[in-house]
């Protein structure tokens, strides 16, 4: 079933991207216009943000045009397998999984193998490894929370499933992770995590202006309804640490 379903796929990449010439026109142009005004992000950067904000939209030709465009750049296979599984904790696993089908179609066109994927830490590290992570990302006092009698079960699977099985993975370091993290964030939406991925991007090492050309480089795929709030809360979070 699967082998028919990357079949369609590349069937249907095939036949057209857009639907409309115009449409096709004008988003391109707008495309490359906002990439040549982050300066500060690599092309790998910008590649890595295009093609998680195209999943987390959960678009078929544009993400297999940009994923085929990013491997022409030699963006490393590895890294655009893992910056798509990046997706479930945040968008959820069928976004992951439907982007990670148009992955696995162009690469086996391609005749490219990744290495057979990695397999999380055993049942009695995920805990210690993923609340490590977290502590990096969103500072010291996630460890006093973890500690707490009576901690709410969703915020232990933060813990062992978010931080302990994705963020942990080889393939992309922590810093890329939390920049893919906020950018599918953008594309979702939703305030109060991009507030606190915003924080974690800052904690990471990441500039205010790097983080603002983060949220601009997913403008073209998110509107400009969330990538003002997302403004508003990068806004937001820096008047807090002055």
């Amino acid at each position: 079933m699967k082998r028919i379903l990357l079949f369609l796929l590349v069937a249907l990449f095939s036949l057209s991207v857009y639907a409309d010439p115009s449409l096709e026109v004008i988003h391109s142009a707008f495309v490359s216009e906002v990439s040549e005004d982050n300066d500060l992000l690599t092309e790998r950067d910008k590649a890595l943000i295009d093609i998680v904000s195209l999943g987390a939209q959960r678009s078929v030709s544009l993400l297999a045009e940009r994923i085929e465009s990013a491997l022409d750049d030699g963006i490393p296979p590895v890294e655009i397998q893992e910056a798509l599984i990046h997706l479930a904790p945040y968008a959820g696993i069928a976004a992951a999984d439907e982007s990670l089908c148009i992955l696995d179609a162009i690469l086996s066109d391609r005749g490219i193998v990744i290495e057979e994927s990695q397999e999380r830490f055993p049942e009695d590290m995920r805990f210690s490894k993923g609340l490590e992570t977290q502590v990096q990302v969103a500072g010291e006092g996630m460890r006093a929370f973890a500690e707490m009698d009576h901690m709410p079960r969703t915020n232990e699977y933060l813990i062992t499933n978010c931080f302990g099985d994705y963020y942990t993975r080889f393939g992309l370091d922590l810093e890329t992770r939390e920049m893919l993290t906020l950018a599918i964030l953008v594309n979702e939406g939703l305030e109060g995590v991009i507030i606190g991925h915003i924080g974690g991007n800052l904690n990471v090492g990441r500039s205010p202006e790097f983080i603002q050309q983060i949220i601009l480089q997913c403008l073209p795929y998110a509107g400009y309804p969330k990538i003002l709030l997302a403004n508003g809360c990068l806004q937001s979070v820096l008047e807090r640490r002055q």
